[in-house]
């Protein structure tokens, strides 16, 4: 004897072999209009067969071109020229509702299927994004490891600076992150956070640099709270003076407990330098800073 499954949507029941196809079509199975987001004034929920006649009804088919054609436009993947799109949508609103069955048929078959490429097409494009992000950060983990530093300190190259600048002016990035370093192989896990229009007390006067305390895979087994003196260094690129400032981590703040997300409030000197001396004292030369930072690791 053959088994046999019971559709959830129709409640009918087919062979092992027919199920799958039929439930992947079933005319019961409860859809929303695939133009929804794009237009549609029909929210409710409805069956595959009703959003059918729904789409090719004598008053919503026209419509549903239009919001086809609008929708097809504005995909970042659009699959179709969208000036034979608006061409197309033109001969429908031309054609009223005297339309001959065979194009009318032609038609309808035409907005399902594109309704239906805009709906796939937004959920790959949303899985893209999906999967850049996690290729980003792959990418930030294999960096820091292939070449973070495991030492305590670091030299951190910030170039196209006058770009950055621009963006922290219009409010695109008020800050950047550096690339995570490490205080020893099984370390401490850290990064600077810059702000070059300034934070806090330094916001509009100054350049404001912090320590950042993030969350490592060896934590279990360090010493908490952090309490190593950390040592800022803005480089001179002319032989001058470099700015230095230092801080000893306080043991009672949270910065340097033991972190519990993937990183601690930052920490250290919005004052780092002022705006004036940053712009004249050679610390930037063709668009590019460099920042170092050493961790004490023998206190």
């Amino acid at each position: 004897m053959h088994r046999k499954q019971e559709c959830p949507h129709c409640n009918e029941d087919f062979a092992m072999t027919e199920y799958q196809p039929h439930v992947d079509e079933c005319p019961k199975m409860i859809v929303n209009c695939p133009l929804k987001d794009h237009g549609c004034k029909e929210t409710n929920e409805m069956t595959r067969e009703e959003c059918i006649n729904h789409l090719s009804s004598n008053d919503g088919l026209f419509d549903h071109v239009v919001m086809m054609v609008a929708a097809l436009s504005s995909l970042p993947t659009n699959p179709l020229k969208s000036e034979s799109l608006e061409s197309f949508a033109n001969l429908v609103r031309g054609s009223s509702g005297s339309v001959e069955d065979g194009v009318r048929g032609a038609i309808e078959s035409f907005v399902t299927m594109v309704a239906e490429l805009i709906a796939e097409i937004t959920k790959k494009d949303s899985q893209i994004c999906t999967l850049e992000d996690k290729v980003a950060q792959l990418e930030t983990i294999t960096m820091s490891f292939c070449y973070g530093n495991f030492d305590g300190s670091m030299v951190w190259k910030i170039p196209q600076f006058s770009q950055r600048m621009d963006d922290a002016r219009t409010g695109k990035y008020t800050s950047i992150f550096s690339l995570p370093f490490y205080s020893s192989r099984y370390g401490y896990k850290m990064c600077l956070r810059l702000y070059i229009l300034g934070d806090g007390i330094g916001k509009g006067t100054h350049m404001s640099l912090f320590f950042v305390v993030m969350k490592g895979e060896y934590d279990a087994l360090l010493p908490w709270p952090f309490t190593h003196k950390v040592t800022f260094k803005l480089m001179n690129q002319c032989s001058k003076r470099d700015v230095v400032k230092a801080f000893q981590p306080d043991p009672l703040s949270s910065s340097f407990q033991k972190p519990k997300s993937d990183m601690n409030v930052a920490s250290g000197c919005p004052r780092f330098v002022s705006k004036n001396e940053l712009m004249e004292g050679g610390f930037i030369v063709d668009d590019t800073i460099f920042i170092k930072v050493k961790v004490d690791t023998a206190t």
